[in-house]
């Protein structure tokens, strides 16, 4: 598919984990250009129903 998990580790406490996006969404978000920043909202819940209140949430800008 055009999302990707590549990978992820918990070590130290802390979870990291890596993904891949296609650059064009196919109308599910913007189109992706590297060298822009783009707002990221990053959330966890204990629970898999995105309709769920989120436990954690917090918001970065990434550039690409």
């Amino acid at each position: 598919g055009g999302r990707d998990v590549l990978g992820g580790e918990e070590r130290d406490g802390r979870t990291t984990s890596r993904f891949a996006l296609p650059l064009e969404s196919g109308g599910f978000g913007p189109t992706l250009r590297p060298g822009e920043r783009v707002h990221v909202v990053l959330a966890y819940s204990r629970d898999d129903d995105f309709g769920h209140h989120s436990a954690r949430r917090t918001a970065v800008n990434l550039d690409l």
